[in-house]
């Protein structure tokens, strides 16, 4: 396309642009000034106006030529609508075609518009055309993007080629002036007056008479009502600034933090780094996406901290103000604030929020105030909290820690809502019920302050009134029957937390009992002492006129939803539910929180895991916020959700004891929301605000790291075959078959006499050698990864999963016979089979004794009736799969089982040599190779454990999962199954390969069964999941991928019992009491049947498997044939036989007080107030004699030690609580007979 013949210049060169004809491309963002602002973008120049017409026939002399009349119209039109002052104007981008025709026109008519005299400053006039030539359609846009260019470094350049002014032009007349040098802006006012912004106005034409005319300004931020330095009331605040990095993978947030590291080393130190780090903040919160899966958080107080951050994420280190996670939710959860009761206070909380967070710090002082008006003066609160010394502080006290803490949460609520975080529901936790009431629109503030103020007051009457409480990791109903029975009156529950998880309050006496009672007798149960000195929710709140004065004192409060929404703390914080622990479920409109509910609220066990059942029921969140100086409810919670829900919620504290408080409620919001809803006020909050000066380092900001692959495309036949003999052979799978079928097929040969193999033999079931289930894992794992494209050493190859794994029958090996193994992979990869062939017999329908020829195709490897068919032995399928590939198996990484070490720290040690013995009497007998557990730590049914390799046979490179460290892995989970049975792995629902045990030193487990272990089950079968890491901490990362992680894993008791008979009998009983899921009561006849060699124990033991059954005399349990026997069984252990001779006293003594313990309930049957051997006699059967003998035994137990009198009067009183203290005693003075009496006192 050539231009056409009337705009070219004769000599080649216009004055404002060349004959060479060009086209172009112009590109701007616009956006609505509002906003932007709003947005925190880069404004480089505001549109005040654009307005086009058309020439018409006035005053057009041919139709590509200009028309006077047309531009004049279209000027006076825009400037006239919009009433600007065209005197404004600085300077104006014309069109200037550098024609003879076209300039003069459009020069006169912009000079003749604006009529600038010789006494008012010239009218500046270029063109960008002599910069980059006629663009075309592009021009305009050309023009406006040189225009936004002038605004931004406040200059205009000079026009290129301009020798001499077009004699039409009357330049004179109307004082217009063509840039020739560097021409910069006035400076801006600096007297304090408001500037005026610098205008330009473009014009630009078409060649068929289309004009367009737009005025442009130069912005001016506002000014912020809001000092940016830092200070508010003279008070310099310390606020840390959030950095949030979001990809769809690891490896993008790797190279998405690593390339921001390097654009930040290259920026100059700034003098004002806060405003710095301001502003890198909204540019990642606000032009960045953050709602990606992957994220790493960053907490910093200053450069130097960040950059301290950032160097240690990439050496994959962790640091305090460092998060890397991943998001659980794919949208913005709803949240759940949760107000925690007393306990979380410590002396020195929020005081970094309230010195770095106005908002905070204004309710702290607000409520300060408020109470100041109740108490009379009585102490203050913010000099409680802010500035005593740890040796100074009360905080503890009830009188002080519950108005603080309602404090603190009212703040913390206030300061969320100020960023846009609101709730969709709020429960609380006992004194945490005060703030809830008050967020959630039930109470005004006064009525919230009145109510914290008295019931804190009243009830700190009873501190130091020998009361305390106990947490304890059972459920209430094993509590109350084992614990509490006749003491009910001395120690309440009070607080029922989860299903696992419930706190005890009562007598400081009684509470020291229990705790020793729990440790000595239930070690495995977690309790721990609450630092309270009080005893809330228990029959000491009963005393001292706390009841009748907090009913007076709160009579006036109504507690219904209030009306005045200036009495609201928030109007859309009251529209929410409210969950009460007091009614352990939602709160309607109807029910009032007056006097009577918060008496409740005071005295009544606190219902909260039936509150977070409710909350579960109704499905109204899917994220729990804790409100509270530090996290106490995130394990209940959990176990709640675990009980009625398959999908655990998102749990985050606000803050943590003695941790960065900036830092810990930054992290949490971060994973909370990605919502610009969110971010937009929380920067508008920070008292620096982004400094605009550094706009230009933003200008090459780091981009979105893409995670780039090559895409080499390779045939699967192609790759088979270029890589099959470079592959070094694998020990158990075998050769490869070469054949033309639609399968792959390997072949081994087991021979327990090789050393590779030897190894086997060392795994032993019920005195069976079988091959572990996780060689035939490996088999096909190994088969799968030789028929993958091999990867580079320092790729890490793709992940593998198989799916509805099967282990039909077990593989047997012996030393006397080889087996020949077949491992086939049904192509293209979408399932395997194992299969053997031991050399005994033939199929019954063999055809060919020789075996299949090279000649013989069959359609299918899978049927084993063919495959019989041509094989001289028979052939046995072991195990199946179903294979899956792909990098859309690293989603599941995140959703591994991972315990921290704070969840795990109270787990209850196993003694790794008890393991083993015990899983010996359960008939695994597994040689030294494959013992290589070396930490256990459990629950009822969650473990962690840590295997470490000790040896090269261990660590085969040709393994990719060695059979031996899998296996071992294993054992950890066995050791909480109940009861005494084998189990074998039978099915896996699925399983996810990320790696390999190659040169690994140390692994971590994790994993938890899927049903509640607690007794020997009933089931014949168990399911747990498992995440198998390669780490050497046990505080596995949110971030670090697991080696291995195997989902509804199952594993089945088989039928038959096997029965060691190499150990006494206190072996074995130690073997079990010792593990922590022992329920002997339902089967401690088969425990002793399987134990005990003995006839006269097992026989002596059938009768007690219930509390009210009675032990024998101390003639029939020890005579001195026993004794022989027992030290003949024991004549390595003299301890153990002195200790049982000596406690024969003792423990009839205990006999004597469950006999009458028994006897009471025989008279209580019949309203029998006496304990009388006649009047009790007919309510005993009398079918089998051994119960009328046992009858017999017990009166005289209870008279040998007095626990009766001649006349059948009760001399001691006896409960669940006494028997218990002397049980504890008996075991601390006899610990080696703990097993056994653990035992008999089922």
């Amino acid at each position: 396309m050539e231009p056409l013949a009337v705009s070219g210049a004769p000599e080649g060169r216009r004055r404002t642009t060349s004959r060479s004809y060009c086209e172009g491309l112009g590109l701007v963002l616009l956006k609505r000034l509002s906003d932007a602002e709003r947005d925190g973008d880069r404004i480089y120049c505001v549109i005040h106006d654009v307005l086009s017409n058309h020439d018409g026939s006035e005053g057009k002399h041919g139709y590509v030529v200009p028309a006077t009349a047309g531009q004049l119209r279209l000027l006076s039109e825009i400037y006239a609508r919009t009433q600007y002052d065209r005197n404004r104007i600085f300077y104006v981008e014309a069109h200037g075609t550098g024609t003879q025709v076209g300039d003069p026109i459009e020069a006169n008519s912009i000079g003749e518009f604006f009529q600038r005299s010789p006494f008012d400053p010239p009218l500046l006039i270029g063109s960008v055309k002599s910069n980059i030539g006629h663009t075309e359609a592009t021009a305009g846009i050309a023009s406006l993007i040189k225009a936004i260019m002038c605004m931004k470094h406040r200059a205009i350049p000079p026009n290129m080629h301009f020798k001499e002014y077009n004699s039409k032009i009357e330049v004179d007349q109307f004082n217009l002036h063509v840039v020739q040098t560097i021409t910069l802006f006035p400076p801006i006012n600096s007297d304090g007056e408001k500037p005026h912004p610098i205008a330009f106005g473009i014009s630009s034409f078409g060649i068929a008479g289309n004009n367009s005319h737009a005025i442009i300004e130069e912005y001016h931020p506002k000014q912020k009502s809001i000092n940016t330095n830092g200070h508010i009331k003279g008070k310099l605040l310390q606020q840390h600034s959030l950095f949030i990095f979001s990809t769809k993978s690891s490896e993008s947030l790797y190279k998405q933090v690593m390339s921001f590291n390097e654009w930040l080393k290259q920026i100059e130190p700034q003098k004002d780094e806060c405003s710095f780090l301001a502003r890198i903040s909204q540019q990642l919160l606000l032009k960045r996406t953050i709602s990606y899966e992957h994220l790493a958080i960053f907490v910093s107080a200053n450069c130097a901290q960040l950059q301290q951050q950032l160097d240690l994420f990439l050496q994959k280190q962790s640091t305090p103000g460092l998060l890397v996670t991943k998001r659980i939710l794919s949208s913005c959860p709803r949240i759940c604030f949760v107000f925690s009761g007393q306990g979380p206070q410590w002396w020195a909380m929020c005081r970094e929020l309230y010195s770095s967070e106005p908002i905070f710090c204004q309710w702290i002082q607000r409520i300060n105030q408020e109470l100041i008006k109740i108490n009379g003066g009585e102490f203050n609160l913010l000099h409680e909290m802010m500035e005593k010394t740890e040796q100074e502080s009360r905080i503890n006290d009830t009188n002080i820690a519950q108005p603080a803490l309602f404090a603190v949460q009212v703040a913390l609520a206030a300061l969320l809502v100020s960023w846009h975080i609101f709730p969709s529901a709020i429960v609380s936790h006992s004194a945490g019920e005060q703030a809830a009431a008050f967020i959630s629109g039930r109470v005004s503030l006064n009525e919230a302050v009145h109510i914290v103020y008295n019931r804190s007051r009243l009830q700190h009457r009873n501190t130091r009134q020998d009361g305390r409480m106990l947490a304890v990791a059972m459920n209430e109903q094993e509590v109350r029957d084992l614990l509490l029975k006749g003491i009910e009156h001395l120690v309440c529950v009070a607080a029922v937390n989860s299903p696992r998880s419930l706190t005890l309050s009562g007598d400081e006496k009684i509470i020291d009992e229990l705790e020793g009672i729990l440790e000595t007798l239930h070690p495995t149960v977690f309790k721990a002492r609450l630092r309270i000195e009080n005893a809330f929710h228990s029959h000491q709140m009963d005393r001292f006129g706390i009841k009748e004065e907090l009913l007076s004192t709160l009579g006036y409060i109504r507690g219904f939803p209030l009306e005045n929404t200036q009495e609201m703390f928030n109007v859309r914080c009251a529209q929410v539910p409210l969950y009460s622990s007091v009614t352990g479920g939602r709160i309607d409109d109807k029910t009032p929180l007056n006097a009577h509910h918060w008496w409740s609220n005071v005295r009544q066990c606190v219902r909260f895991g039936d509150a977070i059942a409710a909350i579960v029921q109704d499905g109204v969140v899917d994220a729990f916020l804790e409100l509270s100086p530090h996290p106490v409810l995130g394990t209940s919670i959990h176990e709640c959700y675990e009980k009625a829900s398959t999908i655990q919620p998102v749990i985050l504290p606000t803050l943590k004891r003695k941790e960065d408080e900036q830092k810990t409620l930054l992290t949490s919001i971060a994973q909370l929301s990605y919502s610009l809803d969110v971010w937009k006020p929380y920067l508008e909050s920070r008292c620096v605000q982004p400094n605009k000066d550094v706009e230009h380092l933003f200008d090459n900001f780091p981009l979105y790291a893409f995670n780039l692959t090559p895409c080499w495309y390779e045939s699967k036949e192609s790759a088979i075959e270029r890589l099959a003999y470079r592959l070094p052979l694998h020990p158990l799978l075998g050769v490869r078959q070469w054949t033309d079928h639609t399968s792959a097929i390997w072949k081994s040969l087991i021979n327990l006499n090789l050393p590779e193999h030897a190894y086997l033999s060392q795994h032993k079931m019920q005195d069976d050698i079988l091959l572990p289930a996780t060689g035939f894992l490996e088999m096909a794992l190994a088969a799968c990864r030789q028929l993958l494209p091999m990867t580079n050493n320092d790729e890490t190859p793709p992940p593998i999963a198989f799916r509805q794994i099967e282990f039909i029958k077990a593989l047997a090996l012996t030393e006397r016979e080889l087996t020949e193994v077949i491992t086939q992979i049904v192509m293209p990869m979408r399932e395997w089979l194992i299969y053997s062939r031991p050399w005994s017999e033939a199929g019954s329908n063999c055809q060919r004794s020789a075996g299949m020829a090279c000649n013989d195709f069959i359609d299918s490897f899978v049927d084993l009736q063919t495959l019989n068919t041509y094989s001289l032995r028979q052939f046995t399928l072991h195990a199946r799969g179903q294979i899956d590939i792909g990098p859309h198996l690293n989603i599941h990484a995140s959703l591994a089982c991972r315990f921290s070490n704070e969840k795990t720290a109270n787990w209850y040690d196993l003694n790794i040599p008890n393991l083993y013995d015990h899983l010996f009497t359960r008939g695994y007998q597994y040689g030294p190779s494959f013992k290589m557990v070396t930490s256990v730590k459990t629950t009822n049914s969650e473990v962690t454990g840590r295997v470490t390799l000790v040896n090269d046979e261990q660590n085969d490179i040709r393994y990719h999962l060695h059979p031996l460290i899998i296996d071992s892995c294993f054992h950890t989970f066995l050791s909480i199954v109940p009861g005494i049975e084998t189990f074998l792995p039978v099915a896996i629902d699925k399983m996810i390969v990320y790696g390999s045990t190659c040169h690994l030193s140390q692994l971590v487990i994790h994993g938890s069964y899927h049903s509640f272990l607690a007794g020997l089950s009933q089931e014949r079968a168990h399911t747990l999941d498992v995440a198998i890491y390669n780490s050497d901490d046990e505080m596995i990362q949110s971030n670090t991928k697991p080696l291995v992680i195997f989902q509804m894993f199952k594993i089945q008791r088989i039928s038959t019992c096997w029965t060691p008979s190499d150990k006494s009998i206190f072996q074995k009983i130690n073997e079990i009491v010792h593990l922590p899921n022992g329920d002997y009561n339902d089967h401690i006849q088969a425990v002793l049947s399987k134990f005990c060699q003995q006839k006269k124990w097992s026989t002596l033991f059938n009768h007690f498997t219930r509390t009210v059954d009675l032990l024998p005399s101390s003639n029939t349990l020890i005579d001195e044939t026993e004794k022989l026997e027992i030290e003949t069984i024991n004549n390595d252990n003299d301890n153990v036989k002195n200790q049982l001779a000596d406690s024969v006293e003792p423990l009839n003594a205990l006999a004597g007080m469950y006999a009458l313990q028994a006897l009471q309930h025989l008279a209580s049957l019949e309203n029998i107030q006496l304990i009388v051997e006649d009047k009790l006699r007919h309510l005993v059967r009398d079918d089998e004699p051994y119960f009328i003998r046992l009858f017999e035994a017990a009166f005289s137990l209870v008279h040998q030690h007095g626990l009766v009198d001649e006349c059948g009067n009760i001399t001691m009183t006896v409960t669940n609580h006494s028997i218990r203290l002397i049980h504890k005693n008996f075991v601390n003075r006899f610990p080696r007979l703990k097993s056994f009496v653990t035992l008999m006192n089922v």
